[in-house]
């Protein structure tokens, strides 16, 4: 280990920040899609990554700079091949950060987590609204979660709404489609649909259709302990 620490020491202090523009680089490349998302969709991401990138230029400037006395006094002589490795590590995986919406761009559904199982959340909706089935509705929605009618202003909690449905309604078709995030963290996503079907009273028949647009449904959903559930839904947004 001595011999290694010893070789390092007498490279020059050049190859430390080319070294560490490599690892950035590949750092970058290996973590592109979840930093790319951070950057773009996530509160703050904007600022963090450039102040990253601001204070890791800044450091290796004033590395390289500095009057000696002041890097003796401050130890810094001995750290300054150390502090080029690393801050030009920072600075050139933040500074790719900065440029990627310049190479590759991903849109909030593709930044998602588990985006594909909360869209199997409103198919198993749809599926318990046809067979009106409470007992799926149940596994799905919190136990506290609210259903909102947007037109009205009328809110229920989630269980009363679909129990009424099921007494007074029958549906034979209900689909949702053109999913669209809105917002999303690890613990949270807000995402809105359109939504299409057929229903109609209780005994007489589907004889009523809906085509609703893009965006008239709303749903938030809920990761609880690694299980997502529906914690509010709402309707004829649009």
């Amino acid at each position: 280990m001595n011999k290694i620490i010893k070789s390092l020491n007498d490279q020059s202090d050049w190859i430390f920040l080319v070294l560490g523009a490599i690892i950035g680089l590949g750092l970058a490349i290996l973590i592109f899609k979840p930093a790319y998302c951070f950057y773009a969709f996530q509160q703050g991401g904007t600022l963090i990554v450039s102040a990253i990138t601001a204070v890791a230029g800044l450091l290796t400037v004033v590395t390289s700079f500095l009057p000696e006395e002041r890097k003796n006094k401050f130890k810094i002589k001995r750290m300054k091949k150390y502090i080029y490795l690393v801050s030009s590590l920072f600075f050139i995986g933040a500074l790719v950060i900065l440029a990627s919406p310049l190479i590759h761009q991903y849109d909030k559904n593709t930044c998602t987590p588990d985006f594909d199982k909360l869209v199997g959340l409103t198919d198993q909706e749809g599926s318990a609204v046809l067979h009106a089935d409470l007992d799926a509705i149940k596994s799905i929605y919190t136990s506290d979660a609210i259903v909102t009618d947007i037109k009205t202003n009328e809110s229920w909690p989630a269980y009363t709404y679909y129990a009424n449905k099921f007494v007074n309604e029958e549906h034979c078709t209900d689909a949702h489609a053109n999913y669209d995030v809105v917002s999303f963290s690890t613990d949270e996503v807000v995402m809105t649909t359109s939504s299409q079907g057929t229903y109609g009273p209780k005994g007489q028949g589907c004889n009523i259709t809906y085509d609703n647009p893009a965006g008239s449904d709303q749903w938030t959903f809920e990761n609880i302990q690694g299980n997502w559930k529906i914690m509010n839904f709402e309707f004829n947004r649009k």
